[in-house]
């Protein structure tokens, strides 16, 4: 093998291991952030479901909550159903995410999903930036702002993630 050809080959090789680096990499942020998604969502169920039961602990706490003029019965309908179908959707995201991070094809319908979700993610930032609560509410406000931020952060992440490997992915054949 002359010199040349072989520095061809140690070119080639370096080429295409670059590509599977970058693949590799893409793969495992698909993955981390699709199982994020998820125990953020867990957390935010139990955190929803525990703020619900404990915070309201007289009659006149929960009806600031829900109103005057709204049962309490068609209030926990309606409160259960949107964490319910907040939870299904996250977590069918999340587990697409992890599918496409092991080489499944999960579609393209999670994507936009996740397009959905970044959006509301990011309505509710800026929701809490301007909201005269967030200024005198204190730590919990804080704490829930940072909490939407990183999960704005990681759908920011896996959406470039999933971008960027299927076009290697097509590059690659």
């Amino acid at each position: 093998m002359r010199f040349e050809d072989r520095d061809l080959a140690i070119t080639d090789n370096l080429i295409i291991d670059e590509k599977q680096i970058k693949l590799r990499k893409y793969r495992c942020n698909i993955l981390k952030a699709g199982t994020a998604i998820i125990a953020f969502e867990v957390w935010s169920v139990l955190k929803g479901i525990m703020s619900l039961f404990f915070v309201a602990k007289t009659k006149a706490d929960f009806a600031m909550i829900i109103g005057e003029g709204l049962n309490k019965t068609v209030f926990y309908v309606m409160f259960f159903g949107i964490i319910a179908i907040d939870f299904l959707i996250r977590l069918y995201v999340g587990k697409s995410a992890i599918a496409e991070s092991k080489d499944a094809d999960p579609g393209n319908k999670y994507i936009v999903w996740l397009i959905l979700l970044g959006i509301c993610s990011t309505i509710s930032c800026f929701s809490m930036f301007i909201s005269d609560t967030m200024r005198s509410g204190g730590l919990n406000y804080v704490v829930a702002l940072i909490v939407e931020l990183t999960l704005l952060s990681i759908t920011i992440k896996l959406l470039f993630s999933i971008f960027g490997y299927r076009k290697l992915k097509k590059e690659e054949g």
